[in-house]
């Protein structure tokens, strides 16, 4: 039996089929290009140029492999909102089957941590774990407000047993104040069925807690991975009893090209096409639309261009 896999990966079809390609919303046009290298199988560099709403961005990443020492280093800069993050993999140290680890430092201008992941993954079960250390001494120059922070720690696990066809999983981000009580940030708890035939349906639970306390219950129905695929996603926040049904479908057509459209009750339609042009090029066009009709019947509109090299 294959493991369960990820949590991050529960809905992920869905997820992708309706967000991939896609502007976030309307009222700002984004575009970007990205270049991928791999010169070797050791090593991965990556770019971006994305602009939004008129104000362009940039990042730079790297990853290395050295396989003598089984270490993996990770590095991301981004120029808006300056960050670095480096993470270092050793599973070859371990003598454990299936458990792995990352050593991880990460810096933003509001924050610096340091800390562990430890990745668990067994035929019926998957388990993972990351603890976030603050680092109160000043590293970087960008790091300017890193006075007030709190250690943090978050884990999620998916199981399934081989008898059965349901999968489980499960999410929780805590936080400890220094100076205050632990605190349960947002808890996130996934039932899904999964016979491998028609649809795999799911139901969430989410709650967080904060200044954006919130309480929603959505439920998921996507067809099985293949050529023509299609989801119904329902939303309900609990305390607001907001509810947002959305459909989505994504149909291949000539040549590998692949067309996307949904439409949700909000009134926001959206119409997206991806094509590899070449093994070394991929076109990603979406585009969104709201209808509004609070005063007057108005149409706003986004466009998402996105332009990938890999070499």
């Amino acid at each position: 039996m294959s493991n369960p896999g990820q949590f991050k990966d529960f809905n992920k079809s869905a997820n992708d089929l309706l967000t991939k390609v896609f502007p976030k919303k309307t009222g700002a046009n984004t575009w970007a290009i990205e270049l991928e290298l791999a010169p070797t199988k050791h090593n991965k560099f990556g770019g971006k140029i994305s602009n939004v709403g008129g104000q362009s961005t940039g990042e730079v990443s790297s990853e290395v492999n050295i396989e003598d020492f089984g270490i993996t280093s990770k590095v991301l800069f981004k120029t808006d909102k300056p960050t670095l993050e480096a993470s270092w993999k050793v599973s070859d140290k371990i003598p454990v089957d299936g458990l792995s680890a990352k050593v991880h430092f990460d810096a933003t201008n509001a924050s610096q941590t340091a800390g562990l992941s430890l990745n668990y993954a067994h035929e019926f079960l998957t388990l993972n774990g990351r603890v976030y250390v603050p680092v109160a001494v000043q590293l970087l120059d960008f790091a300017t407000d890193i006075a007030n922070q709190d250690t943090r720690l978050d884990l999620d696990l998916v199981f399934k047993h081989s008898d059965y066809k349901f999968v489980l999983g499960g999410q929780t981000k805590l936080s400890f104040p220094s100076n205050g009580e632990r605190r349960i940030d947002e808890s996130v708890v996934s039932l899904g069925y999964r016979d491998g035939k028609l649809f795999a349906p799911s139901l969430t639970y989410k709650q967080t807690s904060g200044a954006k306390e919130s309480q929603s219950v959505s439920a998921v129905f996507t067809s099985q991975p293949g050529d023509t695929q299609y989801v119904g996603q329902l939303d309900y926040e609990l305390g607001s009893k907001k509810t947002v049904a959305t459909v989505g479908l994504l149909y291949p057509i000539v040549d590998g090209a692949t067309v996307r459209a949904k439409i949700n009750s909000q009134k926001e339609a959206g119409l997206g096409y991806s094509k590899q042009i070449s093994s070394a090029t991929k076109l990603d066009f979406g585009t969104l639309f709201q209808l509004n009709t609070d005063k007057n019947v108005t149409i706003d509109a986004a466009f998402n261009l996105n332009l990938k090299f890999t070499q």
